[in-house]
């Protein structure tokens, strides 16, 4: 799914921090915050949406149902979540995704990378 309007001064573990909050610890595969590195290579702000995989379609479902108009930000935001549906779908097509667009590579700060898990568990992309 896509999680939208997130707020710009989020970073990744805010993220996976807010998912865990909102109950689904261990439920999720992958997590990106797009950031915007144009900035001499330092992530200013993030973009405004994140990618979630969960670990099937009955949380995903869920997850509409909790993030959708979500607004108690970690931070102070007026930002109202929106939740998609993400036209890329599955971790086999994400990690490819994301490998090929040079994502995974090691001139990438970790944070700025995909984060893929298994259960609450990081693992490597492979």
């Amino acid at each position: 799914v896509v999680l939208k309007n997130v707020p710009c001064n989020y970073r990744r573990g805010d993220v996976l921090d807010l998912l865990d909050r909102l109950g689904f610890v261990g439920g999720y595969r992958c997590v990106y915050l797009q950031v915007d590195t144009t900035r001499n290579g330092k992530a200013k702000s993030n973009f405004g949406y994140a990618f979630v995989d969960f670990v099937d379609g009955c949380l995903a479902r869920e997850f509409f149902g909790r993030a959708a108009r979500f607004t108690d930000w970690k931070f102070r935001s007026t930002k109202v979540a929106k939740v998609e549906w993400s036209r890329l779908q599955g971790i086999d097509n994400l990690r490819a995704h994301f490998t090929s667009q040079g994502m995974m590579q090691g001139s990438f700060p970790d944070e700025w990378r995909p984060c893929f898990l298994d259960g609450a568990l990081r693992v490597a992309p492979s």
